[in-house]
């Protein structure tokens, strides 16, 4: 593989907000080639160490590259670094189209909990609103000024916003676009597999959890092959319970969170509307006005 064999189509914004889901759909077309490896995240290196990454490292999630017209990764944790990480990306791609995912708060805060309580980061027992309080980072609270800082250097054209909710409510149709924008053919955007399976919970058997992370933690994640990625989660899933067994969102809960975020919501749509998305927005952007 060339060095300059990049990928051209990343995937990024909130984690828990489809960006699983999204790849898995978007790597079964004829015509991406997506990374053997979801979550590369090379240039995440300039975050941990201030280091460039070595873009040779990419032959070994591509090595199966032909023909594609579009070589697609996806890192979800590029989009809140947009500051440190946009500039680089920018000046050693030169060309790249963005997908950015984005989820109502609520259920965006509620869904990172169940994947804390089922990556074990989370104590068992902990409720939600005791959760919610200890947060010393919320996230979406910036998304209009993050937008803003990759539009600039990539241009409205080559972004594309997408929200959980219609993705997930609408899905041959939100992908039907998302392969317009592409320009690429849609005729095959009804038979993918769209199941979600990037879920979170109590797990019925902390003895298999504890395997399952020591196999697919933070340490390893990046070289686990995308199909035994797809085996592992399932096997997670398989091994989850219902999360409403000890804990639930108050209505307490949920007005404190809307307070936290009305007036971001409100920035993030208007500016949304700015650019187009008028037609496209998800109710919890459309309330707040």
């Amino acid at each position: 593989m060339n060095k300059t064999i990049l990928p051209n189509l990343i995937i990024g914004g909130l984690p828990k907000s489809g960006t699983t889901f999204l790849y898995n759909i978007l790597s079964q077309h004829d015509e991406i080639c997506a990374s053997s490896v979801k979550e590369i995240a090379l240039y995440m290196s300039l975050v941990r160490n201030n280091k460039r990454p070595d873009l040779t490292l990419y032959k070994n999630y591509f090595d199966h590259y032909k023909t594609e017209k579009y070589i697609l990764e996806a890192s979800p944790q590029y989009f809140i670094n947009t500051k440190i990480i946009a500039p680089i990306i920018k000046d050693d791609f030169s060309k790249l189209k963005l997908i950015f995912c984005f989820r109502n708060p609520i259920d965006h805060l509620f869904s990172l909990y169940k994947s804390g309580l089922r990556n074990m980061r989370i104590k068992m027992g902990t409720s939600f609103d005791d959760h919610f309080k200890k947060r010393k980072y919320y996230p979406g609270l910036n998304n209009k000024e993050l937008l803003i800082h990759w539009i600039e250097y990539f241009g409205e054209s080559n972004i594309k916003v997408i929200f959980f909710e219609n993705l997930i409510s609408n899905t041959t149709e939100e992908i039907k676009n998302i392969f317009n924008w592409l320009d690429i053919d849609i005729s095959s955007a009804e038979n993918f597999k769209t199941e979600n399976i990037n879920m979170g919970g109590i797990p019925k058997s902390i003895f298999l959890q504890k395997l399952i992370k020591i196999i697919f933690g933070a340490q390893t994640k990046e070289y686990i092959p995308h199909k035994l990625e797809m085996i592992l989660r399932k096997l997670i899933r398989i091994n989850m319970t219902d999360i409403n067994i000890y804990t639930e969102l108050t209505d307490e809960i949920i007005n404190e969170i809307n307070i936290l975020y009305h007036d971001s919501k409100i920035d993030f749509s208007n500016y949304l509307k700015k650019i187009g998305y008028d037609n496209h927005l998800p109710k919890w952007l459309q309330s707040v006005l």
